[in-house]
């Protein structure tokens, strides 16, 4: 994996959402080719309805990292 996962609550609805950033050791070379990446795994993902798969909701960029919020499981 890529990154590393979070818990956390959306401040708009309340619910409780994962936060999947770039693995820290990563984010030195985080090129574009690397971001490029990363979305398209949230963008994939996020296409994807089954009971045994986390839902991804958002592909986000913030202060120079990019993150995935996902469904908390």
């Amino acid at each position: 994996g890529m990154g590393e996962v979070y818990a956390a609550e959306d401040v708009l609805s309340g619910a409780a959402v994962a936060l999947k950033f770039v693995r820290p050791a990563a984010t030195a070379r985080l090129t574009a080719e690397v971001r490029a990446r990363f979305a398209r795994e949230a963008r994939l993902a996020g296409v994807i309805r089954h009971p045994n798969v986390c839902r991804v909701l958002a592909f986000e960029e913030a202060a120079g990292e990019a993150y995935c919020v996902m469904e908390f499981i």
